[in-house]
């Protein structure tokens, strides 16, 4: 049963035929594609130039592979025309048989979705619906092909190819003066016949040729694609891993987080400082964990990762003494408790604390260590003197809340580190009375109250006395540099004296905001600053004339003295002297009577490349050059160009 066509599906076959002959055979002519399908036989007919003849071979490769992509279902037989345009007969014929995958074969073996995926792949190429029209071309006639003969075309094939050329007209102009009539009698020897797979006649009872096509199961195909994916995405995988192609930015970052980790220790001032120095080590390791065994940079990233790992181990015990510092610090809030609950606070402090003491010294964290270390033991002592205390001392929260309004009134007129340092004082004191209180006792709640808030604001008045005590510091440091480079100035040591001034503006610029010293130091640094760029200046100078100097003592300093010189900041004087001079004159005058030209001329080169030294030294230190002779008398000048 012949299965029907619509036109439009033959015009969108030859366009795609058409594109895919310009893409693949961009250097060859261009050709011009139409279909029909006659006697369920797909006739494609492709026409070039009269004036070019291409090879026929490469455009049937093509014409076949695509269309065999493309699987049309509306036929199986296809016949490919090649024919040069105005021409009746084609130049070359080839016949081929589609094969069809199994896939397609087979629909027992696709699921619904896949069904649906190629009827919207090939929707265009035919896969007409059940109402779709049978073209006027088509009729109830099948015909037969067997081996390609030009000589011997029945006439229904060329009445298909006169349809074929019929269709075309419309479409294109230069195929208007095509006729395919009924080939002459003899054989053509322009036309080119291809023969590979003939199509073989229905009429005759002969089995149909067996198709060259291997029968491959569903399944194992299936399994082969998913052995050569995985196979793929294994590849893919091993090249897509760090560090295996091209350079490894894995090992530098990590190296970067190391150092990182290693700043971020040495500032630590609490909890979430060393968390984050962790983090980096952890991020670090990971990072050199990633890099696989088959990379050039395996052995590298061995080397480091052991060293990360021992730096964050080593964090961990303090990490964990903090924590439990944290929980200790948090259950002793709002007292009063009972025994039993101080004692499991004091637990915790002298788990911190050991937890400290097990930090070797070597560790990058055992200073930290140690400054939490005294802080903790304090803790830890100051709960045993409340649990061993039973005494009720209300005298001392009245004298507590006295020092503390002491110290707050002193607060507001605060300025300098004594001050601060007096301040700091009564807090200590008036902490140490409440602290004293032990529990169990007529106003231990009101004590733990106030004794909370007093240590907050003792922690408040440390800070500002840390800030003034490093004001001060640095205040004093910048007026000692700043000493130090006068004096240096005054010794002509430039070099020195500009490092000093450098050292005493950088001071100078660190006094912290809002304190003390912050408002004197102001002035300083505008100071600095300008006396940095003098000396600067003076060291450019001084540099230069150095330099001048040196060039002029190898220049003149030979055998016999050539000269003497003088370099200021306002130029070079140099001063020729009298045994070089008479030398000159007596080897010039002795090489005249002579006539010995040679050494006139070398007397000559010699004055010159002198005087080519002493301006080369100008030039480099852009300082003018004035020459005088034995006696004092000018007898040359050179200004340098300027830079």
């Amino acid at each position: 049963m012949q299965t029907a066509v619509r036109p439009s599906e033959l015009q969108e076959l030859a366009k795609f035929l058409q594109e895919r002959l310009k893409a693949e055979l961009a250097s060859e002519a261009p050709l011009q594609v139409r279909c029909m399908v006659q006697n369920e036989i797909l006739l494609v007919l492709a026409q070039h130039s009269p004036s070019v003849a291409p090879e026929a071979q490469p455009i049937f490769r093509v014409l076949q592979r695509t269309i065999q992509e493309a699987q049309p279902e509306f036929t199986e037989k296809v016949r490919l025309y090649l024919r040069a345009v105005g021409q009746k007969q084609p130049r070359a014929i080839h016949d081929f048989i589609i094969e069809k995958s199994p896939a397609w074969l087979d629909n027992a073996e696709l699921n619904d979705d896949e069904e649906d995926d190629f009827d919207d792949l090939f929707r265009w190429l035919g896969k007409a619906s059940e109402e779709t029209e049978e073209t006027p071309q088509q009729n109830d006639s099948n015909a037969v092909f067997s081996e390609v003969n030009l000589e011997e075309q029945k006439p229904n094939e060329t009445t298909s190819l006169k349809h074929l050329v019929a269709e075309s007209e419309t479409e294109s102009d230069s195929m208007a003066d095509l006729s395919l009539e009924e080939p002459p009698s003899q054989s053509l020897p322009e036309t080119e016949v291809i023969y590979e797979a003939p199509i073989a006649p229905e009429s005759q009872p002969k089995p149909k040729p067996e198709r060259r096509q291997i029968s491959v199961s569903p399944k194992l195909a299936i399994a082969a694609a998913t052995v050569t994916i995985v196979a793929f995405l294994t590849s893919l995988y091993t090249f897509s891993r760090p560090c295996v192609i091209g350079s490894c930015p894995q090992i530098k970052t990590a190296k970067q987080l190391g150092q990182e980790s290693s700043q971020t220790i040495k500032k630590a001032k609490n909890i979430q400082d060393l968390e984050r120095a962790k983090q980096k080590l952890t991020t670090a390791t990971q990072l050199l964990g990633s890099i696989p065994f088959w990379s050039g940079y395996y052995g590298e990233a061995q080397k480091l990762l052991p060293s990360y790992q021992n730096q964050a181990n080593a964090i961990d015990p303090v990490l964990m003494a903090m924590k439990k510092a944290e929980e200790a610090a948090e259950n002793s809030q709002n007292p009063p408790h009972s025994m039993q609950e101080w004692q499991d606070i004091n637990s915790l402090w002298n788990q911190s604390v050991a937890l400290l003491k097990q930090v070797p010294k070597t560790s990058p964290v055992y200073s930290f260590a140690q400054k939490k270390l005294l802080t903790y033991q304090n803790n830890s002592g100051a709960i045993n003197q409340q649990i061993n205390l039973e005494e009720t001392v209300e005298n001392k929260i009245t004298a507590a809340k006295q020092a503390a309004q002491t110290a707050e009134l002193r607060q507001m007129s605060a300025k300098s580190l004594e001050n601060w340092q007096e301040i700091e004082s009564i807090w200590q004191k008036t902490i140490a009375t409440l602290a004293s209180i032990p529990q169990n006792v007529t106003g231990h709640e009101e004590a733990q109250q106030l004794l909370d808030n007093y240590k907050i604001k003792l922690a408040t008045v440390r800070d500002r006395r840390d800030q003034e005590q490093i004001s001060v510091n640095i205040y004093n440091q910048s007026i000692t540099l700043a000493s130090l480079a006068q004096n240096q100035e005054q010794r002509n040591q430039w070099s020195q004296a500009v490092s000093s001034w450098r050292r005493a503006l950088t001071y100078a610029q660190q006094v912290p905001k809002a304190t003390f010293y912050y408002t004197q130091a102001q002035p300083l640094i505008d100071s600095y600053s300008s006396a940095l760029n003098q000396a600067q200046d003076r060291l450019k100078v001084a540099l230069v004339l150095q330099k001048a100097n040196t060039d002029l003592n190898r220049v003149c300093n030979v055998s016999p003295k050539i000269c003497d010189h003088i370099v200021t900041r306002q130029g070079i004087k140099v001063y020729l002297t009298p045994a070089y001079v008479n030398s000159i004159r007596r080897t010039a005058m002795s090489a005249g009577i002579n006539g010995d030209a040679n050494t006139l001329a070398g007397v000559d080169d010699h004055l010159k490349t002198l005087q080519s030294a002493l301006e080369a030294i100008s030039e480099n230190s852009v300082l003018p050059l004035e020459i005088y002779d034995h006696t004092r008398a000018l007898i040359g000048k050179y200004s340098p160009k300027p830079n």
